[in-house]
């Protein structure tokens, strides 16, 4: 147990009705909800005044959950000289995690990833708002892969929310089998090599870290991630053989639901107004150079890094980097972003800001010139 923060697990809303009638088995009862972790700073490990104050919440990739972001806690409240911690969330999606046993009897055959945004968006502004409104920091979403995609989801869905948004190796565009309903259609191949990687069942304990070590996507993970995702993971039924809270079924959909949500998403890139740093793996190949490229050309306030060494599951891999990375993205973002509004305003304050406001409107709005279609 960490002498700086402690955990508060809480159990949410999921956004209802989903947008696909097959997200769940009955479209009109099913309500689905959200497990989700709350990190704050313990009693007297409170940082520095002065320092900005600063709420970040997590999104796990694929097949993954809310325990792969807990290495990186200690690094974020550990920065007292650089911001003051509000609040840091970590939260499985419905069918992830603690989230997917919940809803285990619920869950459909599609996952709409953009109702996985929409999710966090209905998580995030309830634990992050004061019930008058208040809220003096700056919120952050942090998302790899299939989060990268949901942290993108965000800013287009609810743009006041997070302030700055950084995707770790996002998931926008990938190659598809062409096919007139736009939907995600993946080679035989692509599918019997992931549904390997996807086994759920084990007849005892050894079989499963057997399979963990050796046939997982968590192979090439580090040691101490490796134990803390086991450990979550790993359930124990009555007759002795264990399950994971990962359901093979739900982590397939998962992949092969990118599309028709992708196209949405890539349409409305372009509305994005928080700031987006995207970071990438230097010797990742598991998104084509295309869906660097889009992000790049169509996202307006825009930062890109390469990750030396790195590849897709960076996240798992290598922390410690990808941890500095983050800390170093977020203190450039601060020290370039003006200071929020600290107290509330009064009557005299809020007639000058708003003739402020009307007048820059007025500069911006009206010209001359000859309207036209």
């Amino acid at each position: 147990m960490s002498t700086i923060y402690k955990k508060e697990t809480k159990t949410g809303k999921a956004i209802f009705p989903r947008s696909d009638r097959n997200s769940t088995l009955d479209f009109t009862r099913d309500r689905l909800e959200i497990v989700y972790d709350v990190f704050t700073a313990r009693d007297g490990n409170q940082q520095q005044d002065g320092a900005p104050c600063i709420n970040l919440v997590f999104l796990h990739p694929s097949g993954m959950s809310r325990v792969i972001w807990e290495d990186y806690l200690q690094d974020f409240f550990q920065h007292s000289t650089s911001w003051t911690v509000g609040k840091i969330i970590l939260l499985d999606q419905v069918n992830h995690g603690d989230s997917g046993v919940i809803n285990k009897n619920k869950l459909g055959s599609i996952y709409d990833w953009s109702d996985g945004s929409r999710d966090v968006c209905e998580i995030a502004s309830k634990e992050l708002f004061s019930q008058n409104g208040d809220n003096n920091g700056f919120n952050i979403v942090i998302g790899h892969s299939m989060g990268g995609f949901q942290a993108l989801g965000c800013g287009v869905l609810y743009p006041g929310l997070f302030d700055l948004i950084i995707c770790i190796e996002p998931v926008v565009l990938m190659k598809n089998i062409h096919n007139p309903e736009n939907v995600t259609k993946i080679p035989i191949a692509f599918h019997d090599g992931l549904w390997s990687k996807m086994t759920d069942q084990f007849n005892d304990l050894n079989h499963f870290e057997k399979f963990l070590c050796k046939g997982s996507f968590y192979v090439t993970a580090q040691e101490n991630v490796r134990d803390r995702i086991s450990d979550f993971e790993k359930m124990t039924l009555e007759n002795g053989t264990i399950k994971t809270k990962m359901d093979k079924y739900q982590h397939m959909i998962t992949y092969l639901c990118l599309r028709p949500y992708a196209s949405w998403l890539m349409g409305n890139l372009r509305f994005l107004t928080p700031a987006v740093v995207c970071l990438y793996g230097e010797k990742s190949k598991w998104c084509p150079k295309e869906n660097r490229e889009l992000l790049k050309r169509e996202i307006k306030n825009y930062k890109e890094e390469d990750l030396v060494g790195a590849d897709h599951l960076v996240t798992i891999e290598n922390p410690e980097l990808l941890s500095a990375k983050l800390c170093e993205h977020i203190k450039q973002f601060l020290k370039e972003t003006p200071r929020k509004q600290q107290r509330p305003l009064t009557a005299e304050d809020r007639l000058k800001r708003f003739k402020y406001l009307y007048a820059d409107l007025l500069k911006q709005r009206v010209g001359r010139g000859f309207p036209k279609v």
